[in-house]
């Protein structure tokens, strides 16, 4: 962004623009080291007010918090990955999730046991930011088995993320399966339960017919069970012990691919935990707000004065305006840095080498 600004300044004055726009972004570097610090702190100590902190740096690196009832409706909508998920809310304290960058993307999901394939289009955000608060142990009811620590915080960082995934960006989600899922493996196992049933339990269900008979007083022959109904017996239990077996593997490799699904979309989507999602964070609300302010003040010191409207129309032409730039906030942090004037909502750049003597002194300052 530097060098598209350094190409619209006159020529005699690239050099002094280029050292105004270094020390302006080192200006700024070193105003959110103090904020990264400030952060870390407010995270490892786990501070209640870590939330707002976070809220204020996160807006700086242009995201944006997804409200709860967008958060909701998305959690309604089926999933891009074909997988049903559970959260379970009442384990959290504080739940706060961000997105930046959204876009429309489609895929061809298979359908019909892969027989064909269905295009579907969805709403994909470039980076999602979450942020979680556990309730204390004494909060929650007595489960052990929990995949998390009662009372702990986290902080993580997703790229490429479907809108109707969201869920599977908890720390407890768990998978569900969906009614097809079940119907896969539900028909399979009734029709073999049936086949098992009529040729390999038959003549165990008879023998044990006519024991209950002769036990509950219904049948006063009573049943001899000799070495071959033992056998029938045993065959028929074996039969029954391995059908069971069967079903049971069969649900539970279904959903093991399932998890490893899961599993497999949240690696590859990770970006960050933690302190680095902090340093991600910093990184780019720096970045951030070093263009903003550089490409309004270039705009305004290269075509003179004009209105907030016509410099937001100026900036938009280099940018694109597909792309939301915030005037207001950086019109702000120009009248802070004293780099602008204004009168009859005029605004007007000061010159170049004022511009400079400015952020320099607000650089020495610094260091007072």
């Amino acid at each position: 962004m530097t060098e598209q600004c350094k190409g619209l300044i006159a020529e005699p004055q690239k050099q002094k623009f280029e050292h105004f726009a270094a020390i302006l972004k080192a200006w700024y570097h070193f105003s959110y080291h103090t904020s990264f610090e400030e952060l870390k702190e407010a995270f490892d100590v786990d501070s209640q007010n870590f939330a707002t902190k976070l809220d204020k740096i996160a807006q700086a690196a242009n995201f944006r918090k997804i409200k709860r009832a967008d958060l909701d409706r998305a959690l309604q909508e089926e999933s891009v990955f074909r997988l049903r998920l559970a959260v379970n809310f009442s384990d959290f304290d504080e739940i706060v999730f961000y997105r930046r960058g959204a876009s429309t993307r489609s895929a061809q999901i298979p359908q019909w046991f892969g027989l064909r394939k269905q295009t579907i289009e969805f709403t994909n955000f470039e980076h999602v930011l979450v942020f979680v608060r556990f309730k204390k142990a004494q909060d929650l009811d007595g489960k052990a088995d929990r995949p998390f620590t009662p009372g702990s915080s986290m902080l993580k960082l997703f790229t490429n993320v479907p809108e109707a995934d969201l869920e599977m960006l908890f720390p407890n989600t768990q998978v569900r399966m969906r009614l097809v899922d079940k119907l896969f493996i539900g028909i399979p196992a009734f029709v073999s339960g049936i086949i098992v049933l009529s040729t390999k339990i038959g003549g165990t269900i008879l023998i044990l017919m006519g024991v209950f008979s002769f036990w509950l007083g219904v049948s006063n022959t009573p049943v001899e069970i000799d070495q071959a109904g033992l056998v029938v017996l045993l065959t028929g239990a074996g039969a029954v012990g391995a059908y069971l077996w069967k079903q049971y593997n069969s649900f539970k490799n279904r959903k093991i691919r399932f998890m490893k699904a899961l599993t497999e979309n949240l690696y590859f989507k990770t970006l960050a935990n933690d302190s680095a999602v902090l340093s991600h964070l910093v990184d780019r609300a720096e970045e951030s707000e070093h263009k903003e302010v550089l490409l309004a003040y270039t705009k305004l010191v290269t075509l003179g004065p004009m209105t907030e409207a016509q410099l937001l129309e100026a900036v938009q032409t280099i940018i694109g305006q597909r792309v939301q730039f915030d005037m207001p906030d950086a019109l702000k942090k120009l009248r802070a840095l004293q780099l602008i004037e204004e009168r009859d909502q005029i605004l007007t750049a000061v010159p170049l080498e004022q511009a400079y003597e400015l952020i320099d002194s607000a650089w020495d300052r610094a260091f007072e």
